[in-house]
């Protein structure tokens, strides 16, 4: 249900609190110094936070959003541009899916060309920023450990902050079992840990409107683990875990036992070319909208980094990127340049639906480009959930190369188990696994297992 529709030569407005399927935007007459954009602005009136999954849109639209997230009964603004090629009349359509059961918001943009616009570079045919636009800023934010039954504050708890799958920083609560911190809008991934208590993960996506984050604790059935050195640390005042810690504090909070930390040392360390050949990896990820969903993203990315950090000069990696279609993101790279196989990571982005075999299809091509019969010749399909249904015929060409030497295996990002056991069968078509990952203990060992399972020299 349009609420009101004001629209001049120059600006145009639309407020929609509820949507039909289609709406119009009329730009009346364009002329060569004509403004060019449109506001549409949307209210969330239902009882979740929802965010924009895809926006399909023809060539001559650009658009920007004033934010990525948005809360429950507030308003986002989808900003849109024209940039005409043709003089007359124009029809271009713009759809805007949410994540919601909401059908996508489809906008018929329509407008009369006298004069071409003057495009006296690329600025001039970006869409516009928004000015003093709040939800670009920082905001301030608590991040409280509690006790699950008693809400009481934690004191002394670890709570460690994951950025875009890299840990940025970890902190010792003091007194108030708190700390304080500020961030521009962005999903950021927790994970909260006390002595006696069970680990918590939890992922939140930082707006202005949070002002605490409360992370409840749930206390462990077994006897408490004599806490760490650094707990005579506490004060009155949080106490920041140091840089070169931050790797090893983490470990601390997902792995408590002892023989398991003393085994993931050992799989990191005995990497050797002696018993491992070398890699040459192409993995081919799942950038469709689904993969936006909670904690996704960052697990990926998180697995990516953890992998990469522990992958040899020789070793060689690519991306595939797949979503309505299918791109060489990044093209064959060797480990020596890991700072940029890092970059390539931090810059991946959720959008559009789902085309898997495009993305394996273009795997194969891009591995075979590099392959050697002395390698461990791999491609690894990274999706949070089952291959689509036009997807059939990636059987055909997982069978044709296995032959070759060249594994096909498939990591599941937080899967339901129908999807699983499909992965499952997907996997053994290239003499692969399937690899869970449904927490961060997950991401930070299992995708590393499969690369050496792999490259093992079996003779």
């Amino acid at each position: 249900m349009i609420k009101y529709l004001l629209h001049t030569f120059l600006f145009c407005c639309l407020i929609i609190t509820g949507w039909s399927q289609s709406d119009t935007i009329d730009f009346g007459t364009i002329q060569r110094s004509t403004k060019r954009y449109a506001d549409i602005t949307i209210r969330n009136t239902s009882e979740q936070g929802m965010y924009v999954k895809t926006v399909e849109h023809s060539p001559q639209i650009v658009y920007r959003l004033n934010k990525e997230y948005i809360q429950s009964d507030s308003l986002f603004t989808i900003r849109l541009q024209v940039n005409p090629d043709t003089t007359g009349r124009f029809k271009y359509v713009m759809r805007v899916a949410l994540s919601t059961d909401e059908p996508p918001i489809s906008l018929v943009v329509i407008g009369n060309v006298l004069e071409i616009p003057n495009y006296k570079n690329v600025i001039e045919q970006k869409c516009p920023e928004f000015e003093g636009d709040q939800f670009t800023k920082e905001t301030e934010f608590k991040i409280i450990s509690v006790d699950a039954v008693t809400r009481d504050p934690i004191p002394g708890s670890t709570v460690t902050i994951i950025r875009n799958g890299t840990v940025t920083e970890s902190w010792v609560t003091g007194s108030a079992g708190s700390i304080t911190r500020r961030s521009e809008p962005n999903f950021l991934y927790l994970i909260v840990s006390r002595n006696g208590y069970e680990t918590t993960e939890t992922g939140v996506f930082i707006t202005p409107e949070i002002e605490t984050i409360s992370v409840p604790l749930k206390r462990e059935d077994k006897d408490p683990i004599p806490p760490p050195d650094r707990e005579p640390l506490l004060a009155e005042n949080p106490v920041r875990v140091a840089d070169e810690e931050l790797e090893e504090t983490l470990s601390e909070q997902l792995e408590t036992d002892s023989a398991d930390l003393a085994e993931m040392a050992e799989l990191f360390a005995n990497f050797d070319t002696n018993e491992y050949k070398t890699v040459n990896v192409v993995f081919v990820l799942d950038l469709s909208s689904s993969m936006k969903l909670g904690e996704k993203m960052t697990l990926l990315k998180f697995s990516l980094n953890q992998l990469v950090k522990h992958m040899r000069p020789q070793d060689r990696i690519a991306f595939v990127t797949y979503s309505e279609g299918a791109d060489l993101y990044m093209p064959t790279t060797n480990c020596v340049n890991k700072p940029e196989i890092y970059g390539k990571i931090a810059d991946l982005e959720a959008t559009g639906m789902s085309s898997t075999t495009r993305g394996i299809k273009l795997g194969y091509k891009t591995v075979l480009k590099d392959i050697s019969s002395d390698e461990a010749n791999m491609v690894v399909v990274i999706t949070d959930g089952a291959f689509n249904s036009n997807s059939n015929d990636y059987q055909a060409i997982v069978r044709k190369y296995a032959p070759e030497g060249i594994t096909f295996s498939v990591v599941g990002i937080q899967c339901r188990s129908n999807d699983e056991r499909k992965m499952e069968e997907a996997a053994t078509f290239g003499n692969g696994r399937y690899v869970a990952i449904d927490k961060l203990a997950d991401a930070q060992l299992n995708l590393f297992k499969e690369i050496r399972i792999a490259s093992f020299k079996h003779n």
